[in-house]
C-alpha cells in the first residue's frame, strides 16, 4: 500500500484514507473509475489526505474525551 516517495510515517497519516478509497474502487468501481480512467495519483493523495485528517481528527478528540473522563475520575472519584 506503500505509494512511491513516502516516508513510512506519510504512509501511517494516510492509511485510512487510502483503505476508504481502495475500498470505494471495489466497491463502486464506476463512481471511483471513470472512461477507464482511475484517479491521478494527485487525486488519490489528496483525498486520501482530506479522509485520514478526518479520522485522526476524530481520534484526537476521542482520546481527548476519555482523557479527561478518566482524569475527572481519578481526581474526584
Amino acid at each position: 500500500m506503500n505509494l512511491a516517495g513516502l516516508s513510512w510515517w506519510q504512509t501511517l497519516l494516510l492509511t485510512p484514507g487510502m483503505l476508504v478509497m481502495d475500498w470505494l474502487a471495489r466497491t463502486w468501481p464506476l463512481v471511483v473509475i471513470r472512461h477507464d480512467f482511475g484517479f491521478s495519483v494527485q487525486s488519490y493523495l489528496f483525498w486520501s489526505a482530506v479522509i485520514s485528517a478526518l479520522f485522526w481528527t476524530i481520534v484526537v478528540c476521542l482520546a481527548a474525551v476519555a482523557w479527561r473522563r478518566f482524569w475527572r475520575w481519578f481526581r474526584y472519584g
